[in-house]
């Protein structure tokens, strides 16, 4: 399922202009994937692909070290696992500004268990979960 999972993540996020990060971040089975868009003003951060449970709700993980997904202290970590990656450096160094400019945004792509849907059917635009940094 991870495999199937991390496929679906890669096309949904190249649809939405996002360049997907090496590597896993976490997760159901550490099986989380993460992308990086840049806007003019803010950097986004999409994290996926997560399972919406029955109620709608889903769960961030931990990772190794204990830093909960999304908080300052796990984007410090990516940001360190990045850098010496000469093919990630611009990722982490942007990451990283806008951390400290408080202008990185948090999204969550997540699955419907029910419908099997990313998206919302009405608008055909796909749901991310907005998640404040702290």
């Amino acid at each position: 399922m991870t495999v199937l999972k991390g496929q679906l993540f890669e096309s949904v996020v190249a649809r939405q202009g996002a360049t997907v990060l090496p590597g896993r971040y976490g997760g159901d089975e550490g099986g989380d994937r993460l992308a990086f868009i840049v806007s003019d003003h803010s950097i986004t951060l999409l994290l996926g692909l997560k399972v919406l449970d029955a109620n709608g709700g889903f769960r961030l993980g931990k990772s190794d070290a204990g830093y909960l997904q999304y908080s300052s202290a796990w984007i410090r970590v990516v940001i360190d696992q990045l850098k010496p990656d000469s093919s990630t450096t611009f990722e982490a160094v942007k990451i990283e500004e806008a951390l400290e400019a408080g202008a990185l945004v948090a999204g969550v792509i997540c699955l419907n268990s029910e419908t099997q849907q990313l998206s919302n059917s009405a608008t055909q635009q796909v749901s991310v979960h907005r998640i404040a940094i702290r």
